[in-house]
């Protein structure tokens, strides 16, 4: 199998004792990890954009149940994992969660009437007085006071915070301190918050972007859809797999507008679709300053019910070139998420397709196997009767 997981991390490249999300929502250990060999693989996509390459014989959750790729069609609706029990295992708090967001969005909001930086630093500046006032509240939090300097940028009253010399030492430490606008990555600790921690995130980022606003969506038919773009495609990603961690659908796109110097420039745009994607992310959020008026609009009379899954339809399945596939056998709950949508590991399956097969069929006495030798014996014994 071969999808991107929660931190962006593929498959083949979760090792023993990494832990992985599951379709309880629960965080738990890889026990194995299978090297299957080159494989035949499928290439499965789906409207909100995920590719997911899987041999045909691993099983997707279905609203009918585990079914092996092979047995999928284009229309079929794939499960993507809503609710979440996962605690806060980052050692931050929400505060510089929030802090977090709004430095980093610093870096790469669009249509606001200020420059934005090239890397991030002791600096801080917006246009509205309540995200200034709330970056001060949270630095002071922490221990750190900033200092607030008014100024006029693009015929604009703008505010710019500078903060002391020992606030470096807390960038550092969480991975923010010189980071690139352009090559930027959320810090692998944010993805270990709760809910309440990454919403706490996600919500400075949303509160910051200007670029979001909603529309109708030519996607769905929905009342309203929210989009904001940046030219950084890995932070996009990003932050699609914390909408993810939300219970939140969403789609990256590439687009191409004229932008610099009237040249054709390449963003990515990431796209929530759905009126109870919105709603559920509105729950959730902290939203403060000026963008409190996007999500406070009301959504159409509700025509979805709160459930652990939300549907993400197919819209191809095409036989791709044979490549090396891995698989996990997951302790407890047997199965994971790839690119947000929840699959089985395929050993619990395995184990058991044997007996269901004889308990159907008394007269018949049958073995049948799929694995390496090493595999074999390590669970069935290095000794099998028949």
């Amino acid at each position: 199998l071969e999808g991107l997981g929660e931190v962006g991390v593929r498959a083949a490249e979760v090792e023993v004792g990494d832990f992985v999300i599951t379709h309880t929502g629960a965080s738990r250990e890889v026990v194995e990890n299978h090297d299957q060999g080159v494989r035949d693989i499928l290439t499965i996509r789906t409207a909100h954009n995920r590719t997911i390459n899987a041999h045909p014989d691993h099983p997707f959750l279905t609203p009918a149940g585990w079914i092996p790729a092979k047995d999928l069609i284009p229309g079929d609706v794939l499960a993507q994992q809503r609710d979440f029990a996962i605690e806060n295992t980052s050692g931050r708090t929400r505060e510089e969660f929030a802090l977090a967001g709004y430095l980093m969005a610093y870096g790469f909001v669009r249509n606001r009437s200020y420059s934005r930086i090239r890397k991030i630093d002791l600096r801080f500046r917006s246009d509205d007085p309540v995200i200034t006032q709330d970056v001060l509240s949270l630095a002071k939090n922490l221990g750190y006071t900033g200092r607030v300097k008014m100024g006029i940028s693009y015929n604009e009253e703008v505010r710019t915070l500078t903060f002391p010399e020992p606030f470096k030492f807390w960038l550092q430490q969480n991975d923010l301190w010189d980071v690139e606008r352009i090559t930027m990555r959320v810090p692998a600790w944010v993805f270990k918050g709760s809910l309440l921690e990454i919403s706490a995130f996600v919500g400075a980022v949303f509160s910051m972007d200007a670029t979001v606003a909603p529309k109708r969506s030519k996607h769905t038919g929905a009342q309203r859809q929210i989009s904001f773009k940046l030219r950084n495609s890995g932070l996009c990603r990003d932050m699609q797999n914390l909408l993810m961690r939300m219970g939140a659908r969403s789609g990256l796109y590439s687009v191409v507008e004229r932008c610099y110097n009237y040249e054709p420039t390449k963003f990515w745009k990431l796209t929530i679709h759905h009126d109870e994607d919105i709603a559920l992310l509105r729950r959730n959020l902290r939203i403060v300053g000026t963008n409190r008026r996007v999500w406070d609009q009301p959504i159409a009379v509700r025509k979805f019910f709160d459930a652990r899954y939300g549907e993400d339809m197919i819209v191809s399945i095409e036989p791709g070139d044979p490549r090396e596939t891995k698989c996990l056998t997951v302790d407890t709950d047997h199965s994971f998420l790839a690119d947000g949508i929840v699959v089985h590991n395929s050993t619990y399956g395995s184990r058991l397709f044997p007996s269901w097969w004889l308990g159907r069929r008394e007269n018949k006495k049958w073995l049948q196997a799929g694995h390496t030798q090493k595999f074999a014996e390590k669970e069935f014994g290095k000794k099998t009767q028949i």
